[in-house]
């Protein structure tokens, strides 16, 4: 009997890689939403065109994934010619370890496993990886002489509100709700993320009335195009289509040298906003309900540092005055007896 025989018969299914990712998905489907689920399914793609459909699971080596590995850090960004992160690559890695450990809780044995702990690349610092960093006001500006007009308006609400970028090209104007004032609708891992419509989001959003029937922000095509094979594609110069995350990508990575910047990412408008907040009111609660996460612990584990000064500030309130009457004239504070 083969190895692959005695697998199959030992785990009572098939352990190939497409029937394994396939349970896999099926079993986590409920439990992702939107950006996340879209993003799970595309590594998953990666990983069984690597390796091969009927590969089996049992059967990847450590050699197999540092030679996928590999190959990741040879491949670009679309539509640029800029390699891929490493924090990226990790990500696929990440990918295919979550598959593994999804088998092991079917109690799958696997005599090759590889050595996770040695396959990670070495990125960014993890503040800065997980959160980003704060844009000064002399790169908001030179992004802003750079952007084109129609863009603009995306920007400034990611800047204002704090949005993954994601979350701000899937708002529609049925998200916004201007007799309640809210704009309500679905985000990361299909939590709902609202946010007020004050004064400076109106000021956003409402010249972009009438440009689009569903998406709210959009752009106007610059020239004439025809139809791709599959009839998708169309455009019609001065037309205004809705902006894609693809399409927002695309810009993002061009808009920087333009603007003479290196290195920055677009979540770090949301890492701008946040601090910008968080540094305005001292308050990780509002901080926290702004980015959308369940708790402080978050914002208090990577934004803590932005209220650090206030600590030497709250100290020195809270002292009195060494004149004060409870000092010594040597200066130091006098022992009150209880009584």
């Amino acid at each position: 009997m083969t190895a692959r025989c005695s697998a199959e018969e030992a785990a009572g299914t098939s352990l190939t890689l497409d029937a394994v990712c396939c349970r896999y998905l099926l079993d986590i489907e409920d439990r992702l939403k939107g950006t996340s689920a879209a993003n799970n399914a595309t590594r998953i793609k990666f990983l069984i065109a690597h390796f091969g459909p009927g590969k089996l699971i049992t059967d990847i080596t450590h050699g197999d994934v540092v030679a996928m590995i590999a190959k990741r850090r040879r491949e670009k960004v679309p539509r640029t010619k800029r390699l891929i992160a490493p924090a990226t690559v990790n990500l696929t890695t990440e990918q295919l370890l979550k598959v593994f450990n999804w088998c092991r809780a079917q109690r799958v044995v696997f005599p090759l496993e590889p050595d996770w702990r040695k396959l990670w690349l070495k990125v960014q610092n993890e503040r800065e990886r997980l959160v980003g960093r704060e844009l000064g006001d002399a790169e908001v500006e030179r992004l802003d002489a750079a952007l084109r007009p129609d863009y603009a308006p995306l920007f400034d609400f990611a800047l204002l509100t704090g949005k993954r970028q994601a979350e701000c090209v899937s708002l529609s104007w049925g998200n916004v709700h201007w007799d309640t004032g809210w704009c309500e609708w679905l985000g990361k891992g299909g939590r709902v993320v609202r946010v007020q419509i004050t004064p400076k989001v109106r000021a956003i959003l409402e010249p972009l009335r009438g440009h689009h029937p569903e998406k709210v922000f959009t752009y106007a095509a610059t020239q004439t195009r025809r139809a791709n094979q599959d009839g998708t594609g169309a455009r019609v110069k001065g037309r205004r289509y809705p902006i894609t995350l693809t399409g927002l990508r695309a810009l993002w990575w061009d808009l920087q040298p333009k603007a003479g910047l290196k290195h920055i990412r677009f979540h770090d408008l949301r890492h701008t906003a946040a601090t910008r907040v968080l540094r305005d009111t001292g308050n990780l609660k509002i901080a926290a309900t702004m980015l959308d996460h369940a708790g402080i612990e978050m914002v208090a584990r990577f934004y803590g540092h932005i209220t650090d000064a206030e600590v030497g500030a709250a100290m020195d309130g809270a002292a009195r005055d060494k004149n004060h009457p409870s000092f010594h004239p040597s200066g130091r504070l006098k022992l009150v007896k209880s009584q």
